[in-house]
This record gives structure tokens, C-alpha cells and sequence, in this order.
């Protein structure tokens, strides 16, 4: 594995700075984005309202409720989906990291909170 070189003299304590201050900046990044993203399960079923026209290969928005509130994901439909239109209401049946799900019509009333 190639590392790169360190610098010698002067810049050998600058260069151990910046490389201890990027390394701790990657772990607060990745603890963030584990706290911001609602686990597969979370929201996976849920029901909730189009928020802006889904149609395939469009994507669009749904605001669903979670963590006892409500947050909104992007949303996108199969291809052989029909569009959904504001207000609709439609159910989560996938989920990609870290704020976009697959979504359907359904009949079942949101629960917004």
C-alpha cells in the first residue's frame, strides 16, 4: 500500500496537524451521517404525502412521518409506476441511503404528525 511521504523539517508538524485535523473531520462526518439517517426500517411501509410530482424517471418529494415528527425524502417510482401527483398518498417500499426511497400509490391514509 502506498502512503503518502511525510514532509520533513519545518512542515513535519504542520503536516501532523492537518492530517490528525482531517482524520478526526472523516469520524465527525460519518457519526453525523449516522445520526441523520433513519435506518431502512424506519421507513420502510411508512405512508406519507407527495410533496412534489413523482413520475418515472422523475424523481420528486414525500414527506413522511418519523421521529415524532415529519422530514422530507426524495422520492422516485418504478418504471412501470404510474406518476403521483401532490397530496397523493404513497407507501415507502425501498430505501437508498441517506434520504432517497421508492415509493407506490396506496390507499392508505397518511399519518402526519
Amino acid at each position: 500500500m502506498n502512503e503518502t511521504p511525510k514532509p520533513a523539517g519545518a512542515f513535519a508538524t504542520l503536516w501532523d496537524s492537518v492530517m490528525a485535523l482531517f482524520g478526526r473531520s472523516k469520524l465527525l462526518v460519518k457519526e453525523l451521517e449516522d445520526q441523520q439517517t433513519p435506518a431502512d426500517d424506519t421507513v420502510l411501509g411508512k405512508v406519507g404525502l407527495i410533496t412534489a410530482r413523482v413520475a418515472p424517471g422523475r424523481a420528486g418529494e414525500v414527506r413522511l412521518p418519523i421521529r415524532g415528527g415529519s422530514e422530507d425524502f426524495i422520492a422516485c417510482v418504478d418504471a412501470n409506476e404510474a406518476p403521483l401527483e401532490i397530496n397523493a398518498p404513497a407507501e415507502v417500499v425501498s430505501f437508498l441511503a441517506p434520504r432517497t426511497v421508492y415509493v407506490r400509490s396506496t390507499d392508505k391514509a397518511a399519518q402526519m404528525t
